[in-house]
């Protein structure tokens, strides 16, 4: 009868655990939500090799960005879409499936300079040691 009990004991924690974890990507899901922002709601006021700072003009798309944590933006550039998802601003590396990225705080939420984006470009390949 003892090794029942232990079974159903692990069984139960398994349970815990896998419940714990759907729970916790759901929670990301909603975190992670995506903002369209077309030509018409932006202007790009500087743009080199590396970055891109867009002016958002737009009061529905700055009441979205407060709203979300961590949101993923699709930008609507010349016929073009580009992924930006947030970095942390103290984190050295950069997201993955991303075109750019934007800095967030400790807090998950987006770091606008008044009402500019500013976006690092991800670089597509990483030469070293040439």
């Amino acid at each position: 009868m003892e090794p029942f009990k232990a079974l159903t004991v692990v069984i139960a924690a398994i349970m815990i655990i896998a419940n714990n974890s759907v729970m916790s990507q759901t929670v990301f899901e909603k975190e992670t939500d995506t903002i369209k922002i077309y030509e018409y709601s932006y202007k790009i006021v500087y743009q080199d090799d590396y970055v891109m700072d867009i002016e958002l003009d737009s009061a529905f798309v700055m009441d979205e960005i407060s709203g979300k944590l961590s949101p993923i933006f699709q930008i609507f550039i010349d016929d073009k879409i580009i992924i930006v998802r947030g970095n942390l601003i103290s984190y050295s590396g950069v997201p993955k499936d991303c075109n750019f990225f934007y800095p967030l705080d400790e807090n998950n939420n987006v770091i606008l300079f008044k009402n500019i984006l500013h976006i690092g470009k991800v670089p597509s390949s990483i030469k070293c040691c040439d």
